[in-house]
């Protein structure tokens, strides 16, 4: 898994635990615990629980590597599905003018579907 799909990843366990009734803490928590613990969740911690989507890397730059990839799998003949899915859902920062926020903003177009 590519560190944009983990993002995209942490952001939606993020949506699904508060829809469950759990705070943003403790599904990190319980993210930190299991499997999902990594070096994005530790940098990226923080910055979801105070909600400060200041960019370190854009969701612009973010969908512009995963097009490229896409290209990349297509010069080669092979299928990029959760990379075709996972570029779609940094595309949707476009029409909600957040693509200029840092990547963990996803958290917050996936929160409002």
């Amino acid at each position: 898994m590519t560190q944009s799909h983990l993002k995209a990843a942490i952001a939606e366990a993020l949506v699904l635990g508060e829809a469950s009734g759990l705070s943003k803490k403790k599904t990190l928590e319980i993210l930190n615990e299991g499997a999902g613990q990594s070096m994005v969740l530790n940098a990226k911690r923080d910055k979801l629980l105070n909600e400060d989507f200041s960019s370190h890397f854009s969701s612009a730059l973010m969908y512009k590597d995963l097009h490229y990839l896409q290209d990349l799998a297509r010069s080669v003949r092979k299928s990029a599905f959760v990379t075709g899915v996972t570029k779609d859902l940094f595309g949707l920062t476009f029409p909600k003018n957040q693509d200029a926020l840092d990547f963990s903003a996803i958290y917050q177009v996936l929160k409002k579907i």
